[in-house]
């Protein structure tokens, strides 16, 4: 059966220098933010015009109900 098998366990001495220095000594957040040189004017923010957007049916009772006075407490949201 597999399980059988001896595994080898040959322990080998390693010359390499763990230890090296990195060229790059920029900490991890810095490395993980994304580069924007030459990328500055591409990003632009479109317009957001005051038609453009949907308001919700449940959103406009709510805002009656809170002009009107309806409004006491939590269960008069619902």
């Amino acid at each position: 059966p597999r399980n059988s098998r001896r595994k080898s366990t040959s322990l080998v001495e390693s010359d390499i220098q763990t230890n090296a220095k990195m060229a790059d000594d920029r900490t991890m957040a810095q490395m993980l933010q994304a580069p924007i040189e030459g990328y500055e004017d591409a990003i632009v923010v479109p317009p957001i015009n005051a038609n453009n957007f949907e308001l919700k049916q449940t959103l406009i009772n709510l805002k009656e109900k809170q002009e009107s006075g309806l409004i006491k407490n939590l269960r008069d949201l619902s």
